[in-house]
């Protein structure tokens, strides 16, 4: 709704239809302390609706002129692979890894990372303070690769896609 009638938004755009195929195996070894899950994704997009204006921090200014617009045919796929260890009786140790490829007309998604992955360390103990209380502590590590995304710094439209300065 923002996307067609917000105040950048574009009412000439057009609904996105797509279809999706998942395919995966789930493995568990060791009596179920560790749980292995990689899965396959295919998905097509026709006219996927793609808005910069999101992307962008609060304190960017936003050109006038930029507002959501469609991509014609945009086809994603990739694979995301998770596991799981039950390393201890009070430690749940947890990994993730996703990897996307994508093909558009500019050969570019907005803040789409080819490569992202995850890490969990949960630790779980009883009867900590008093008789049936638990407590809980996780530990969650997040890395993102590099992706296309609009320069909040940069005046240039066409330049909206190169690598804002680090």
């Amino acid at each position: 709704f923002d996307e067609l009638f917000g105040a950048l938004g574009n009412p000439n755009l057009k609904s996105e239809t797509s279809w999706e195929i998942n395919a995966g195996v789930t493995q568990e070894l060791f009596n179920a302390r560790l749980r292995f899950e990689p899965t396959y994704f295919y998905r097509e997009v026709h006219n996927l609706i793609e808005e910069v204006v999101d992307q962008l921090p609060p304190v960017a200014s936003v050109p006038e002129n930029e507002a959501a617009s469609n991509v014609a045919t945009t086809r994603m796929q990739g694979v995301e692979m998770s596991a799981k260890l039950q390393a201890t009786q009070w430690l749940t140790l947890g990994g993730n890894y996703t990897y996307l490829n994508f093909v558009t007309p500019s050969g570019t998604l907005v803040n789409r990372p080819r490569h992202r992955g995850s890490a969990t360390a949960t630790g779980h103990w009883n009867d900590v303070f008093a008789s049936g209380d638990r407590a809980t502590l996780t530990t969650l590590v997040y890395a993102v690769g590099h992706r296309d995304s609009p320069n909040p710094l940069d005046t240039d439209i066409e330049d909206k896609f190169s690598p804002a300065p680090i």
